[in-house]
């Protein structure tokens, strides 16, 4: 708070909103990797895929993909475990933190069940079955059976005493009038089998002759029980377990089986994954098609069409490419995929931009950096495999014109050079700026040149590997390098973590000595005279809230500076302070900050998801906290606003969320959408826009007479272009009447669009 009127501006000028979800004028919505699937369950209308960014539904009547992610009286988590369909039509999921959500689609209605509201052993849920009038539950820590609906057995961790050789429940089936679990090793468990006996509550341990102890799944067929554990799998002959691995290859970690309406089958991943059939008669497993598929779940649709999700679980590899994961069904001998349009999987996003054309880019650090760019809703991956680029982590990224600046860090220079980069989108050759390196931040000044701040993680122990900052003359294309040592000690320190412009005046964060502020010339460069240089930190009369910055951002007028010790901004009145307190920021470690045309300043505190500033009438600020289920992750990593100022992204550990505010609502209540021009005319170069929408339009589709989809779009404002008449195969369609269904705050709305092959005039 300022510090010359701290109480006055309590008394006066502070309101706050505490931590809550978006409203009707405004929309979080999730950006998730969706194609690690962990489970499958099959019915009529298509395919449930429980994965590791919430539900992936494949719609068979859409030959297409429906999504659900978290919410806060939806889907109560989106890292899924399993899926498996209830009695009644309820689709069922696992998950790895809040226990059971099951959906009626029939109502689109969403029930979330925890093991302090239902009897589970614990809410990380490992297995679910239901074979009436059998429901089997598995968990870490236990499992719970119910019989007809009502708990017929349970056990759990702690609580209760029983024959269960492990306590994590990975698998479980009703066979011969007992009850199976399969069990993972663990402290102070071996893992392995155990049989209940459902009329006598016997318990045997049955785990001799397994392949191993970590017991994967059971199946049964031809009225025999199949056990899969990771390193192979057996059938039960009452005398004990006898092993059935004749056709599996070498290096198949088993994940699923699946007794479908026409074969036994087993899916696992590895370097020779993909998905088997049991042939009796030849008494060996065949490879359905030649694809290596890392298969951790399978099931069979009533049609005997079989259908396999692939995940990077126990392949080898942290990750999957884009032609390797999502949904696989296997028709006419061959395996298509069907992969959901979203992002890579990626995580710890440590850069975003919006270029000038609407574009997102990303780049991100884990498991491994690779750059994203989401265009018109079409997501694109580039690292070193596929592009020019260095091969060492991205931390910031800037777009000017066709050119794309990457800013690495952070390397010795020595063992593994990270030279700033600049590359244009599908050349393959980059330019490499050699004296520039190890870039942490950038911004633009007012005459369209650009500042790179230099830093290195450990400057303690590094000094010589920061370089203090960079000026690039967009007139001349010259670079200008300023150090302690070019700056004659002016620069307090070369090891700069934020940098911004608010002309006249360039702002430098430092790691561990507060900020700088200098003076620019009429050259745009700084002034190199001591009086043009003013140093800031906690300690002066007019104090930063901490030393060590972490994130700068600047208007007209406004300068916001983030540090690991609270929040300043310096305005024409002065400073400001702002730290962890009721009704204020959540916490003092700040992460980022961005700022949004209609005023606000929105910050990022370590842990404690976004916190928007806005000015309050009074004179003081209001804030309103952000965090899940509206973002990702409360694991906020960078934000960065849309290119037109309106909307924000913000990286998490996890993903992306996206704010948009909505137009505000016409008190009409529309029954359908106008476009212009209509009739249409593609040759003409125009593309149909809405008249009428209202709000902002998440998603849509273009659709001809007959239903078929002919193009989609997502997250479009009235004045945007939405269909250039085009379809998915970049033909112009052909004249006739086409369908427009577009999602709007106001639900789903159609509208016509004639289209015409007339001459332009």
């Amino acid at each position: 708070m300022k510090k010359t009127t701290l109480c006055l501006a309590v008394l006066l000028g502070l309101s706050f909103q505490p931590l809550r979800q978006a409203t009707a004028s405004e929309s979080w919505m999730s950006y998730l990797y969706m194609n690690d699937i962990r489970g499958l369950a099959a019915t009529e209308e298509g395919i449930w895929c429980a994965t590791g960014g919430g539900v992936l539904f494949y719609d068979f009547a859409l030959s297409g993909f429906r999504t659900w992610n978290r919410t806060a009286t939806g889907l109560g988590s989106d890292s899924l475990s399993c899926a498996a369909v209830f009695e009644g039509s309820q689709i069922a999921f696992g998950t790895e933190q809040v226990g059971v959500c099951i959906y009626e689609p029939d109502r689109g209605l969403w029930y979330n069940y925890n093991s302090m509201t239902w009897q589970i052993a614990s809410d990380q849920v490992l297995f679910m079955r239901e074979e009436m009038p059998w429901r089997l539950i598995g968990s870490q820590g236990g499992f719970v059976a119910l019989r007809d609906g009502d708990v017929r057995w349970a056990c759990q961790q702690g609580l209760d005493i029983c024959g269960l050789p492990g306590w994590d429940v990975s698998a479980g089936i009703y066979y011969d009038g007992a009850l199976w679990f399969g069990t993972l090793p663990g402290e102070s468990a071996v893992g392995g089998v155990g049989r209940l006996d459902d009329s006598t509550g016997v318990w045997d341990i049955l785990s001799t002759n397994l392949p191993s102890l970590d017991v994967a799944d059971f199946a049964v067929w031809g009225d025999s029980l199949f056990c899969a554990t990771s390193n192979g799998i057996c059938v039960w002959t009452d005398v004990g377990w006898d092993a059935r691995e004749d056709g599996l290859p070498s290096g198949f970690s088993i994940l699923d089986l699946h007794a479908g309406s026409t074969r036994l089958l087993a899916a696992g991943s590895g370097g020779n994954g993909g998905v088997f059939a049991w042939e009796p008669a030849a008494g060996e497993w065949m490879r359905l098609g030649s694809q290596i598929l890392q298969a951790r779940c399978i099931t069979e649709g009533s049609d005997g069409i079989i259908w396999a999700g692939t995940s990077a679980a126990r392949s080898g590899a942290h990750y999957l490419l884009p032609e390797e994961d999502g949904l696989w069904e296997f028709v006419g001998e061959v395996w298509i995929q069907h992969r959901h349009a979203g992002p890579h999987p990626v995580q710890n996003y440590r850069t975003l931009h919006c270029d000038q054309d609407g574009r997102l880019w990303g780049a991100t650090a884990s498991p491994a950096w690779r750059i994203v760019l989401l265009d018109s809703g079409r997501w694109s991956f580039f690292d070193s495999s596929n592009s020019p680029l260095t091969d060492t982590w991205v931390f910031d990224i800037r777009v000017e014109g066709d050119q794309v600046w990457v800013g690495h860090c952070c390397c010795n220079m020595i063992e593994k050079p990270c030279n700033m980069n600049i590359w244009s989108l599908g050349d393959t050759t980059i330019t490499l700026m050699e004296p520039v390196y190890n870039i942490w931040d950038s911004a633009k000044d007012s005459q369209g040149n650009l500042w790179f701040a230099s830093y290195y993680e450990h400057p303690e122990e590094n000094p010589e590997l920061a370089k203090g900052f960079f000026h690039w003359n967009a007139a001349t294309g010259a670079w200008t390098q300023y150090s302690k040592e070019t700056t004659g000690g002016l620069l307090l320190s070369d090891a700069v973590a934020a940098i911004t412009v608010d002309w006249p005046y360039l702002w430098i964060g430092h790691i561990a000595d507060g900020a700088t502020r200098v003076n620019l010339g009429s050259d745009g460069l700084p002034l190199l005279y001591g009086f043009a240089w003013t140093q800031y930190s906690s300690d002066t009369d007019e104090p930063l809230a901490g030393n060590r910055v972490t994130s700068m951002a600047s208007r007209p007028g406004e300068v916001w500076i983030g540090t690991d010790n609270g929040l300043s901004l310096h305005d024409a009145e002065g400073w400001w302070i702002f730290r962890q307190r009721p009704g204020g920021l959540p916490g003092n470690e700040i992460k980022d900050i961005a700022l949004t045309d209609d005023g606000a300043a929105w910050i990022a505190v370590r842990g404690e998801g976004v916190t928007r500033m806005s000015r309050s009438p009074s004179g003081g600020f209001a804030f309103e906290r952000f965090g899940p289920p509206d973002l990702v992750s409360p694991n906020v990593q960078v934000m960065t606003a849309g290119s037109e100022g309106r909307d924000l992204w913000v990286g998490t550990s996890a993903g992306l969320s996206h704010y948009i505010p909505r137009a505000a609502l016409a008190d009409e209540q529309f029954s359908e959408v106008y476009v212009y021009p209509n009739p249409y005319n593609p040759h003409c170069g125009e593309s149909v826009r809405f008249v009428n929408l209202p709000g902002s339009a998440e998603r849509g589709v273009v659709v001809d007479v007959s239903g078929r989809v002919i193009h989609r779009f997502e997250r479009k404002w009235p004045d945007d272009g939405f269909w250039d008449g085009r379809d998915t195969d970049g033909d112009l369609v052909a004249p006739g009447l086409y369908i427009v269904r577009v999602a709007t705050p106001q639900g789903w709305l159609s509208g016509q669009i004639a289209v015409l092959d007339l001459p332009c005039d």
